[in-house]
């Protein structure tokens, strides 16, 4: 089977974005569970502005994921079907 160039585009963003989902998951977790950018940053000793772009970026690449997977019309991207390992969230 050829891949295709856009697949691979796709999967890149996908595992970018569950690479950065587990590199941030203590914050993006405790965000989740109380929203509060005040709150999650006194928690976690980082600043506000952290707290705000870690946020920013792992919406960005939930945004990213929906979109994908509804143009691939799939649940799970090539890397993961070869891997058969699931990093979701």
């Amino acid at each position: 089977m050829r891949t295709k160039l856009i697949d691979l585009i796709y999967d890149f963003y996908l595992i970018k974005g569950h690479s950065y989902y587990h590199d941030n998951s203590k914050v993006i977790d405790s965000y989740n569970a109380e929203p509060g950018l005040i709150n999650i940053a006194e928690k976690h000793k980082i600043t506000v502005v952290h707290v705000y772009n870690i946020m920013r970026e792992y919406r960005l690449n939930q945004l990213n994921k929906n979109v994908i997977l509804a143009n691939k019309g799939n649940t799970q991207c090539h890397y993961h079907q070869d891997h058969h390992q699931d990093f979701s969230a």
